[in-house]
C-alpha cells in the first residue's frame, strides 16, 4: 500500500487525490493571477515545485517503481503541502483581491461567518532568535516569554526582514516577508550570508485579517 502524505487542514490525504487538487488549485491561480496581484516569479516558484510532485509521483506509480520513487515522491508531495499553504497564507488568505467564491474554487476552506469578531492584536509579538543552527536563524515566537502561543484571536505571525550592514530608518525598508502559525519560524541563508546582520520585526494578523503593532527592528548575526 502506498504511503499517503500527511493531511494538511484542507489538502487531500492519498496521492491521486493531492495531485487532482493541485492541478484544480494551480488551474485556477494562473487564470486570477493578476486580478489577485500575484507575481508571476512567486506563482511560478510554486507551479515548479508542484510540477516536480506530479512528476515523481507519474513514476512512483508505474509497475517497475522501487522504494527510492516511492520515497522521493513522498518528499516531493511533503515540499508541494508546504509550498502551497505558504503560498496560500502569504497570498490568498488574507489578500481582499480573493472571495469567498474565489477561495472555494480553488479547493480552499471557506470559513463561516461569526458574530464575534477576533480582536485585533493591541500588543506586538515576543520574539527570541536561536542561532545554534549554521545558516538559520531560528524564530521562537509567542505572547510573552511565559506564553509561547499566540494571544486570542490572532492567527499569523507577519515577519519581515532584510540583510544589511547598517540599521533600516523604517519597516518599509523590510523586504522579505514571511507568514508563520507554527513557531518556531526557521529563516534559512546561504554560505555567503554568514557573519552577516538581519534585520528584522514582527507583527500579529488576526483571523479577519487586521494585522496589529509592530514591534521594534531588531538585528541577530547569521551564523
Amino acid at each position: 500500500m502506498a504511503t499517503k502524505p500527511r493531511n494538511y487542514d484542507y489538502i487531500p490525504h492519498s496521492f491521486l487525490e493531492l495531485a487532482m487538487w493541485l492541478v484544480n488549485f494551480i488551474d485556477v491561480v494562473a487564470e486570477r493571477r493578476k486580478r489577485f496581484g500575484i507575481t508571476l516569479k512567486a506563482f511560478e516558484t510554486l507551479r515548479i515545485i508542484v510540477a516536480d510532485f506530479h512528476i515523481s509521483n507519474q513514476i512512483a506509480e508505474r509497475e517497475n517503481a522501487g522504494k527510492t520513487d516511492r520515497l522521493d515522491r513522498r518528499l516531493k508531495a511533503a515540499a508541494a503541502q508546504k509550498a502551497t499553504r505558504n503560498f496560500v497564507n502569504q497570498y490568498i488568505r488574507f489578500n481582499p483581491n480573493v472571495t469567498d467564491d474565489d477561495k472555494s474554487d480553488m479547493g480552499l476552506t471557506v470559513p463561516k461567518k461569526t458574530l464575534t469578531p477576533s480582536p485585533v492584536a493591541k500588543t506586538f509579538p515576543w520574539l527570541k532568535v536561536l542561532t545554534k543552527l549554521i545558516r538559520h536563524l531560528i524564530i521562537e515566537y509567542g505572547e510573552s516569554e511565559t506564553k509561547r502561543a499566540k494571544p486570542e484571536g490572532q492567527h499569523t505571525l507577519e515577519l519581515v526582514y532584510v540583510i544589511a550592514n547598517e540599521k533600516p530608518t523604517d519597516i518599509a525598508q523590510l523586504t522579505v516577508v514571511k507568514l508563520d502559525t507554527n513557531p518556531p519560524l526557521d529563516l534559512t541563508f546561504t554560505e555567503e550570508d554568514r557573519g552577516k546582520r538581519v534585520w528584522f520585526a514582527a507583527r500579529w494578523i488576526n483571523t479577519r485579517g487586521i494585522k496589529g503593532p509592530w514591534t521594534e527592528i531588531y538585528f541577530a548575526i547569521i551564523p
